[in-house]
């Protein structure tokens, strides 16, 4: 799932109360405030489109099969491959049913190398 920025989440934040709040104590500004919101939305879609750009060159592979056992402790191995070997920030998290329970939910790689491995 791409996940907006958090400057974008920020800038909305600020943004989007005080566009809905403006058209109802001043009607003449309705049609900017529509305007305004027209505008987030793209820039909302240029950030998704971007930043799908930006990951193009990382792969993540996972095993096509994990065995666990109940009431014992297992890991899943990820191999991370950065073939442009350009640092980027990327926070990893893998959704498990119930019954699995792990330490950390997310997780944060630091890249040195082409390829990574990493075990969750």
């Amino acid at each position: 799932m791409i996940v907006p920025t958090s400057r974008l989440l920020i800038f909305y934040a600020v943004a989007i109360p005080l566009l809905t709040v403006l058209p109802v104590l001043e009607r003449a500004a309705a049609t900017p405030a529509f305007a305004t919101g027209l505008t987030l939305i793209l820039v909302g879609l240029l950030d998704a489109a971007l930043s799908s750009f930006c990951l193009r060159n990382i792969r993540i592979d996972l095993p096509a099969m994990v065995r666990m056992t109940r009431d014992r402790e297992s890991s899943i191995e990820l191999n991370i491959t950065n073939s442009d070997m350009q640092a980027r920030a990327l926070r990893l998290g893998l959704i498990l049913p119930r019954e699995i329970s792990s330490p950390r939910k997310t997780f944060s790689p630091s890249y040195r190398r082409a390829l990574n491995t990493y075990v969750f």
